[in-house]
C-alpha cells in the first residue's frame, strides 16, 4: 500500500500542473519498458505464428476454465479499448501537440493507425503467454503474481522481473493518462455547462479549479481499494462494464460524422460510411447485453 501511495503521489505531481510533452516523454519510455517486457516474454516463451494467425482469425471463445468465464474475459479485454473514457480524451491530446485543423488530419490518422497496431501486437503478446504457459495445463491465473510465478519456473527470475516491469508501466501509464485525459474531459464539460461556449478550447483547461478537483479525484480515490479488492478481478469487472458504454460512445461518434453542420460537408459520412457506423452501434448494443450479463454472473459469484 505504501508503494500506491508513493506512485499515486509521483502522478499527482505530474498531472495537476502538466505540461503535456513532460507527459508525453513518460509515455514514451513506459511504452519502450512494455514493448520489451511483454514481447521479450512472449518471444522468449516462445509461440506457434500459425497457431496464433488461427486464433486471432477463427472468432471462437474457448471453454470456460479457472476462476473467470472466458466470455467475461472476451469482453473485458474489449472493453479496455473499445469502450475506454479515454478514447473521449484523445482529442486533448492532439490539442496539446498543437495537431488541430484539417491540416493535421493525415497525421492524426496515422498516429491512430500507429496505436491501434500497438495496441493489437500488445494484446497478442499477452495472448501468447496465457496459451503457452496456462490454457491447457490446469493452472489458474488469480492475481498478477500467478503469471509473474508462472514465467519465473519457465524463465527464471529473470522472466520475472521483466514481466512485472512491463505490468508497472501498463499501470503508471494508465493512471497517468487517466489523471491528463479525464480530468480534462471533466473540466471541459463543466465549462461547456458553466459557460454554453461551445468554441473551440481557447483557454488552458489545467490552470481551472475543476481540473485540479478532478485531477485529485481521479487519481487519489482508487487508492481506497488498496488492499481491499483483488486486482484481475477488479479489472476484469472494470473493463466489461466499460464495454456498457460503447453504445453511447460509437452512437455519438455516428451522429456528429454523419451531420455537416458539426464536421463539414467535405468530411461528413458517405452512404457506406453510415451503413458501417450503423453495423457498428447494433454491434455495441448486443456488446453492451452480453457485457451486463456477464457482469451479472461474475457478480453473482462472489
Amino acid at each position: 500500500y505504501i508503494w500506491q501511495v508513493l506512485c499515486v503521489g509521483i502522478v499527482v505531481l505530474i498531472v495537476f500542473k502538466p505540461i503535456y510533452h513532460r507527459a508525453e516523454m513518460i509515455f514514451k519510455a513506459m511504452l519502450a519498458l512494455m514493448a520489451a517486457s511483454l514481447l521479450g516474454c512472449a518471444v522468449w516463451v516462445g509461440f506457434e505464428p500459425l497457431a496464433l494467425a488461427k486464433a486471432v482469425f477463427a472468432l471462437e471463445i474457448p471453454e470456460d476454465e479457472g476462476p473467470f468465464g472466458a466470455l467475461i474475459v472476451t469482453l473485458g479485454m474489449i472493453g479496455a479499448v473499445g469502450g475506454s473514457f479515454m478514447n473521449l480524451a484523445y482529442p486533448y491530446f492532439l490539442e496539446q501537440k498543437g495537431w488541430k485543423g484539417p491540416e493535421y488530419r493525415k497525421v492524426q490518422r496515422y498516429d491512430f493507425i500507429l496505436a491501434i497496431i500497438v495496441m493489437v501486437v500488445f494484446n497478442l503478446a499477452v495472448w501468447t503467454l496465457g496459451a503457452e504457459l496456462v490454457y491447457g495445463t490446469g493452472k489458474k491465473i488469480e492475481s498478477i503474481n500467478d503469471m509473474a510465478v508462472l514465467l519465473g519456473g519457465v524463465l527464471g527470475e529473470p522472466g520475472r522481473v521483466v514481466f512485472l516491469v512491463g505490468v508497472f508501466a501498463a499501470v503508471f501509464t494508465s493512471i497517468v493518462g487517466a489523471g491528463l485525459g479525464l480530468a480534462y474531459l471533466g473540466s471541459h464539460a463543466w465549462h461547456l455547462w458553466r459557460t454554453k461556449d461551445c468554441e473551440s478550447l481557447g483557454f488552458d483547461l489545467s490552470a481551472s479549479k475543476a481540473y485540479r478537483y478532478l485531477t485529485l479525484w481521479i487519481v487519489v480515490s482508487p487508492l481506497i481499494w488498496g488492499g481491499r479488492a483483488e486486482f484481475v478481478s477488479l479489472t476484469l469487472i472494470a473493463n466489461t462494464f466499460a464495454l456498457i458504454l460503447v453504445p453511447a460512445l460509437a452512437g455519438g461518434l455516428w451522429w456528429i460524422t454523419a451531420r455537416a453542420d458539426f464536421i463539414g460537408s467535405e468530411y461528413k459520412n458517405k452512404w457506406w460510411e453510415n451503413v458501417f457506423m450503423g453495423f457498428v452501434f447494433a454491434l455495441a448494443l448486443y456488446g453492451m447485453v452480453e457485457a451486463a450479463k456477464s457482469i451479472y454472473e461474475q457478480l453473482g459469484g462472489f
